[in-house]
Protein backbone atom coordinates (compact mmCIF):
# COMPACT_ATOMS: atom_id res chain seq x y z
CA UNK A 1 0.00 0.00 0.00
CA UNK A 2 1.19 3.64 -0.53
CA UNK A 3 0.13 6.84 1.57
CA UNK A 4 -0.37 10.34 0.97
CA UNK A 5 2.82 11.81 1.33
CA UNK A 6 1.49 14.10 4.26
CA UNK A 7 1.22 10.89 5.96
CA UNK A 8 3.66 8.15 5.35
CA UNK A 9 5.93 7.24 1.97
CA UNK A 10 3.70 4.54 1.18
CA UNK A 11 4.83 -20.73 -1.56
CA UNK A 12 5.67 -20.34 -5.00
CA UNK A 13 6.86 -16.92 -6.31
CA UNK A 14 5.99 -14.67 -9.36
CA UNK A 15 7.61 -13.94 -12.63
CA UNK A 16 7.89 -10.14 -11.61
CA UNK A 17 9.87 -11.42 -8.22
CA UNK A 18 12.20 -13.74 -9.60
CA UNK A 19 14.46 -12.59 -12.00
CA UNK A 20 18.65 -13.21 -11.05
CA UNK A 21 19.55 -11.44 -8.43
CA UNK A 22 16.18 -11.06 -7.66
CA UNK A 23 14.28 -11.43 -4.49
CA UNK A 24 13.19 -15.45 -3.59
CA UNK A 25 11.89 -17.13 -0.40
CA UNK A 26 12.47 -20.35 0.94
CA UNK A 27 9.86 -21.25 2.81
CA UNK A 28 10.23 -18.18 5.04
CA UNK A 29 13.52 -17.13 4.89
CA UNK A 30 14.84 -14.40 1.95
CA UNK A 31 17.12 -15.62 -0.75
CA UNK A 32 17.90 -14.11 -4.00
CA UNK A 33 18.21 -15.95 -7.53
CA UNK A 34 21.30 -16.99 -8.64
CA UNK A 35 23.49 -19.66 -9.93
CA UNK A 36 23.97 -22.99 -7.54
CA UNK A 37 28.04 -22.77 -8.29
CA UNK A 38 27.55 -19.14 -7.04
CA UNK A 39 25.39 -19.93 -3.67
CA UNK A 40 27.74 -22.76 -2.61
CA UNK A 41 30.66 -20.80 -3.30
CA UNK A 42 29.23 -18.24 -1.07
CA UNK A 43 28.27 -21.00 1.71
CA UNK A 44 24.63 -20.84 0.60
CA UNK A 45 21.82 -23.36 0.22
CA UNK A 46 19.63 -23.10 -2.98
CA UNK A 47 16.41 -24.68 -2.99
CA UNK A 48 14.21 -24.97 -6.64
CA UNK A 49 11.05 -24.00 -7.67
CA UNK A 50 11.29 -19.89 -6.55
CA UNK A 51 12.64 -18.27 -10.05
CA UNK A 52 10.78 -20.27 -12.46
CA UNK A 53 11.30 -18.40 -15.58
CA UNK A 54 15.05 -18.08 -15.31
CA UNK A 55 17.62 -21.28 -15.85
CA UNK A 56 17.52 -24.40 -14.69
CA UNK A 57 21.11 -23.80 -12.89
CA UNK A 58 19.10 -20.66 -11.47
CA UNK A 59 17.82 -20.84 -7.80
CA UNK A 60 17.13 -19.59 -4.63
CA UNK A 61 19.64 -19.05 -2.39
CA UNK A 62 19.58 -18.71 1.32
CA UNK A 63 22.38 -18.40 3.92
CA UNK A 64 20.08 -17.87 7.24
CA UNK A 65 23.47 -17.59 9.28
CA UNK A 66 26.53 -14.87 8.03
CA UNK A 67 28.90 -13.14 10.38
CA UNK A 68 30.57 -13.95 13.83
CA UNK A 69 27.00 -12.89 15.50
CA UNK A 70 24.63 -16.49 16.41
CA UNK A 71 21.66 -14.22 15.75
CA UNK A 72 23.04 -13.02 12.08
CA UNK A 73 21.61 -13.83 8.84
CA UNK A 74 21.24 -12.75 5.46
CA UNK A 75 18.38 -10.05 4.79
CA UNK A 76 17.62 -7.67 1.68
CA UNK A 77 18.82 -3.92 2.89
CA UNK A 78 18.36 -2.08 -0.36
CA UNK A 79 17.04 1.69 0.62
CA UNK A 80 13.61 2.22 2.20
CA UNK A 81 12.52 -1.62 1.70
CA UNK A 82 15.14 -3.28 3.90
CA UNK A 83 14.26 -5.67 6.46
CA UNK A 84 17.73 -4.86 8.47
CA UNK A 85 17.40 -2.64 11.55
CA UNK A 86 20.97 -3.29 12.63
CA UNK A 87 24.30 -2.78 11.28
CA UNK A 88 25.41 -4.59 8.04
CA UNK A 89 28.62 -7.01 6.68
CA UNK A 90 29.52 -7.16 3.29
CA UNK A 91 31.38 -9.83 1.16
CA UNK A 92 29.34 -12.77 3.81
CA UNK A 93 26.59 -13.42 1.59
CA UNK A 94 25.81 -14.48 -2.01
CA UNK A 95 23.93 -12.51 -4.54
CA UNK A 96 23.62 -8.86 -5.46
CA UNK A 97 25.45 -6.12 -2.65
CA UNK A 98 22.01 -5.50 -1.46
CA UNK A 99 21.61 -8.50 -0.16
CA UNK A 100 23.64 -8.00 3.18
CA UNK A 101 24.58 -9.90 6.53
CA UNK A 102 22.54 -7.94 9.06
CA UNK A 103 23.91 -8.41 12.32
CA UNK A 104 21.70 -7.97 15.33
CA UNK A 105 20.74 -7.10 17.72
CA UNK A 106 19.23 -3.75 16.40
CA UNK A 107 15.59 -2.44 16.23
CA UNK A 108 13.81 0.17 14.71
CA UNK A 109 12.67 2.91 17.61
CA UNK A 110 8.67 2.11 18.15
CA UNK A 111 6.65 4.12 14.88
CA UNK A 112 3.82 6.47 15.93
CA UNK A 113 0.69 5.39 14.37
CA UNK A 114 -0.64 8.64 12.65
CA UNK A 115 -3.71 10.20 14.78
CA UNK A 116 -5.13 11.81 11.22
CA UNK A 117 -8.58 10.48 10.05
CA UNK A 118 -7.26 6.77 11.90
CA UNK A 119 -10.01 4.98 14.05
CA UNK A 120 -9.18 5.44 17.80
CA UNK A 121 -9.94 1.41 18.44
CA UNK A 122 -7.50 0.44 15.17
CA UNK A 123 -4.62 2.85 16.77
CA UNK A 124 -5.44 1.06 19.92
CA UNK A 125 -5.03 -2.50 17.82
CA UNK A 126 -2.08 -1.12 15.92
CA UNK A 127 -0.09 0.07 19.34
CA UNK A 128 -1.14 -3.31 21.32
CA UNK A 129 1.11 -5.31 17.63
CA UNK A 130 3.39 -3.02 18.38
CA UNK A 131 4.19 -3.79 22.30
CA UNK A 132 4.19 -7.45 20.91
CA UNK A 133 6.89 -6.95 18.20
CA UNK A 134 8.93 -4.38 20.24
CA UNK A 135 11.66 -2.98 17.62
CA UNK A 136 10.64 -5.26 14.48
CA UNK A 137 8.26 -2.70 12.53
CA UNK A 138 9.99 0.12 10.97
CA UNK A 139 6.78 2.55 10.53
CA UNK A 140 2.99 2.42 10.47
CA UNK A 141 0.67 3.84 8.24
CA UNK A 142 -3.27 4.36 8.49
CA UNK A 143 -5.54 6.70 6.18
CA UNK A 144 -4.52 7.50 2.81
CA UNK A 145 -6.74 7.86 -0.02
CA UNK A 146 -6.70 5.72 -3.53
CA UNK A 147 -9.21 3.95 -5.51
CA UNK A 148 -10.63 0.47 -5.26
CA UNK A 149 -12.05 -1.21 -1.99
CA UNK A 150 -9.04 -0.38 0.76
CA UNK A 151 -10.42 0.42 4.18
CA UNK A 152 -7.48 3.08 4.28
CA UNK A 153 -9.85 5.90 3.18
CA UNK A 154 -11.93 4.99 6.31
CA UNK A 155 -9.46 5.24 8.80
CA UNK A 156 -9.99 1.19 9.30
CA UNK A 157 -6.70 0.13 7.94
CA UNK A 158 -3.19 -0.62 9.09
CA UNK A 159 0.00 -1.08 7.14
CA UNK A 160 3.20 -2.97 8.90
CA UNK A 161 5.97 -1.73 7.33
CA UNK A 162 8.73 -4.30 8.42
CA UNK A 163 10.92 -4.18 5.16
CA UNK A 164 11.26 -6.68 2.05
CA UNK A 165 10.72 -10.41 3.22
CA UNK A 166 11.58 -9.71 7.05
CA UNK A 167 11.28 -12.88 8.70
CA UNK A 168 9.14 -11.11 11.35
CA UNK A 169 6.94 -10.23 8.68
CA UNK A 170 5.17 -14.26 9.06
CA UNK A 171 5.22 -13.63 12.60
CA UNK A 172 3.19 -10.30 12.84
CA UNK A 173 0.29 -11.45 10.16
CA UNK A 174 -0.18 -14.60 12.14
CA UNK A 175 -0.37 -13.23 15.62
CA UNK A 176 -3.01 -10.76 13.65
CA UNK A 177 -4.65 -13.78 12.58
CA UNK A 178 -3.92 -15.31 16.53
CA UNK A 179 -5.77 -12.27 18.48
CA UNK A 180 -8.40 -10.99 15.30
CA UNK A 181 -11.56 -11.38 17.67
CA UNK A 182 -9.62 -9.33 20.64
CA UNK A 183 -8.44 -6.28 17.76
CA UNK A 184 -11.73 -6.65 15.51
CA UNK A 185 -9.55 -7.74 12.81
CA UNK A 186 -11.58 -7.98 9.18
CA UNK A 187 -8.78 -9.39 7.25
CA UNK A 188 -5.00 -9.79 7.12
CA UNK A 189 -2.49 -9.73 3.83
CA UNK A 190 1.14 -10.46 4.11
CA UNK A 191 3.52 -11.79 1.07
CA UNK A 192 0.79 -12.27 -1.56
CA UNK A 193 -1.89 -14.17 0.55
CA UNK A 194 -4.54 -12.81 2.38
CA UNK A 195 -6.83 -14.16 5.56
CA UNK A 196 -10.64 -13.50 6.86
CA UNK A 197 -11.74 -14.76 10.26
CA UNK A 198 -14.21 -16.77 8.28
CA UNK A 199 -11.08 -18.71 6.97
CA UNK A 200 -10.03 -20.01 10.40
CA UNK A 201 -7.18 -20.33 12.08
CA UNK A 202 -4.19 -21.35 10.25
CA UNK A 203 -0.39 -20.99 8.85
CA UNK A 204 0.60 -18.81 6.46
CA UNK A 205 1.38 -20.87 3.96
CA UNK A 206 -2.26 -22.41 4.06
CA UNK A 207 -3.50 -18.78 3.40
CA UNK A 208 -5.48 -17.45 0.27
CA UNK A 209 -3.73 -16.18 -2.75
CA UNK A 210 -4.74 -12.04 -3.07
CA UNK A 211 -5.93 -11.15 -5.94
CA UNK A 212 -4.92 -10.52 -8.79
CA UNK A 213 -1.85 -12.81 -7.38
CA UNK A 214 0.45 -10.34 -8.51
CA UNK A 215 0.37 -7.01 -8.55
CA UNK A 216 3.55 -6.15 -10.01
CA UNK A 217 6.44 -5.13 -7.43
CA UNK A 218 7.23 -5.95 -3.89
CA UNK A 219 4.72 -3.53 -1.95
CA UNK A 220 1.78 -3.87 -3.54
CA UNK A 221 2.68 -7.94 -3.31
CA UNK A 222 2.62 -6.90 0.75
CA UNK A 223 5.93 -8.13 0.45
CA UNK A 224 7.34 -5.85 2.61
CA UNK A 225 4.35 -4.85 5.07
CA UNK A 226 1.92 -5.98 6.59
CA UNK A 227 -1.72 -4.87 5.75
CA UNK A 228 -4.32 -5.39 8.46
CA UNK A 229 -8.12 -4.14 8.06
CA UNK A 230 -10.36 -3.77 10.94
CA UNK A 231 -14.10 -3.50 11.05
CA UNK A 232 -15.96 -0.42 12.04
Amino acid sequence: MRFDLAILFAAVLPAAQAAINGFCVNGRTPGTCITTSDCTAAGGTYQSGNCPNDAANVKCCVKPKCGTASTSSCRWTNGGTSSCSGSTLTGQCPGPAAFKCCVAPGTWAKPTIPATKCKSHVIAAGNRALSAFSGHVKSVGCYGTRSGTSDHPSGLALDFMVGTYNPRGWAIAEWHMNNAAANKVKYVMWGQKIWAPSDGVKKWESWRWQSPKDRGDVTSNHWDHIHVSYNA
